[in-house]
């Protein structure tokens, strides 16, 4: 950001500093990316597959690691730069970038209202008051958090982040040892692959919605101008740090699925599924206590997600793509009061009045359309425009880009309307503005407009 901005620096790069070695800064990428993310998803992916989300997971997990090398490669290129709309600019052109950064709008808006109400709803289950109470009461706290410029320090993060992952390990250890005292076998056919009940539709469709537990890696990227690091070794932390997650998103949910049929679920504890398995195998209290620190860990994302949302929206204020309301910070403690307050309006209102199933799936559809043209980009840039004609500038990048397609394809058709139009709405006023606002132009053509986190 530019001199204007840098008090906008409020979230924090969680401890990256120069002297950071390699095994930190791949827990940090896991717990970007949330290890608990199989117990959340697990409550829409299992019904639509009929018991096999893990497959969704599997599936996800393989062409994610195709689209971790074309990341590799532009880390390894443009170690000064990160994420999707900054490599997309980089390969496509800025113009192209702005729209695969237009895009991904929709998850800094989209995934705040997502969490918020999945929060909630843990907390209703827990404490018995009404899901709304805990959407205003969450929202009000990250966005009175966010006016003050509040940051978590790196040992709390660092402290949110084990207890994230002991919750993860807990669940695990609890449905193995079950499965073994009730004479279970670990991987019985009836959990592994049945085709008389899988649904393979909902398996594929599941998979853009797997794609939610993993988008939190391209983070790292941004972060590699800031570690000792080599390039070549950032980019290798990439990909240890996916390959970890992928691991806990493919055993917890394949646990989840094994331990018990979910359709003995009782339909009143189905939606916090984790939660109903954690006071089997444990103390409800132990377990309730789990489902706290597991969700505090979460608020902390919406949290960042809040920070993020206000920084591109000051952004875009502060060079014309928005009126300069956005753009507008407060004397005292140097936030942008009136981007966070539209944040928090649009996120709490989409918590409260949009499906949590809809907005999972609006979310998959900014991810896959980031990774699509990030492939994309690789094989533009090395194979087309550097002239290096070698098997993984276009046979990988081919292979993800071509699979992603598939997987978007496979969205429900509401979901696909709306990002549609929502890229349409993107593209005119990319158009519009290019030519009637200077100041945008000069943004859009010097890379300085930042549609990042």
């Amino acid at each position: 950001m530019s001199d204007n901005g840098n008090s906008l620096n409020s979230l924090e790069k969680v401890g990256l500093k120069r002297t950071i070695g390699f095994w930190p800064v791949v827990f940090f990428g896991v717990l970007a990316m949330g290890p608990g993310g199989g117990m959340t998803y697990f409550p829409i992916l299992q019904p639509m597959s009929n018991g096999y989300c893990y497959l969704s997971f599997l599936i996800a997990a393989c062409i994610m690691i195709l689209s971790v090398l074309s990341y590799q490669k532009m880390v390894q290129t443009f170690p000064e730069t990160g994420s999707a709309y900054a490599y997309t600019s980089k390969g496509l052109g800025p113009k192209i970038g702005f729209i695969v950064g237009w895009v991904l709008l929709i998850d800094y808006g989209v995934v705040p209202m997502f969490t918020l109400y999945l929060n909630a709803m843990y907390f209703t289950e827990i404490f018995g008051l009404p899901e709304e109470v805990f959407v205003f009461l969450f929202s009000i706290l990250i966005t009175a958090a966010c006016i003050v410029g509040l940051k978590l320090s790196t040992s709390i993060q660092i402290i949110i982040g084990i207890a994230a992952f002991l919750v993860v390990l807990i669940l695990e250890f609890g449905a193995v040892k079950d499965m073994f005292a009730n004479g279970i076998n670990l991987f019985h056919t009836d959990a592994i692959y049945d085709s008389d009940k899988i649904v393979w539709g909902g398996v594929l469709n599941g998979t853009a919605i797997a794609f939610m537990a993993m988008l939190g890696f391209d983070g790292m990227t941004t972060l590699a101008e800031e570690t000792t690091m080599t390039p070549k070794k950032m980019s290798k932390a990439v990909l240890v740090a996916v390959l970890i997650q992928e691991f806990f998103l493919i055993t917890s949910t394949y646990l989840m699925g094994a331990v018990m049929d979910w359709q003995t679920i009782p339909e009143e504890n189905f939606d916090t599924a984790y939660m109903y398995m954690l006071e089997l195998f444990t103390d409800p209290a132990f377990a309730a206590i789990l489902v706290v620190i597991n969700n505090v860990s979460i608020l902390a994302c919406i949290m960042s997600f809040f920070t993020i949302s206000s920084r591109i929206l000051f952004s875009m204020g502060r060079n014309g793509a928005i009126p300069k309301a956005f753009a507008k910070l407060n004397p005292k403690t140097e936030t942008p009061v009136f981007s966070i307050l539209f944040v928090f309006v649009v996120c709490t209102a989409g918590a409260l009045f949009i499906p949590w199933e809809v907005t999972a799936e609006l979310i998959s559809y900014g991810g896959c359309v980031a990774f699509l043209f990030v492939n994309i980009s690789v094989i533009v840039y090395f194979w087309f425009r550097k002239k290096e004609k070698i098997f993984r500038n276009l046979l990988i990048p081919a292979l993800a880009a071509i699979s992603i397609a598939v997987v978007i394809c496979s969205l429900a058709k509401i979901t696909l309307t709306v990002g549609i139009i929502w890229t349409i709405i993107g593209i005119l006023y990319l158009l519009i503005n290019y030519k009637v606002n200077k100041s945008f132009r000069d943004s859009i053509d010097s890379g300085s407009l930042e549609m990042e986190g």
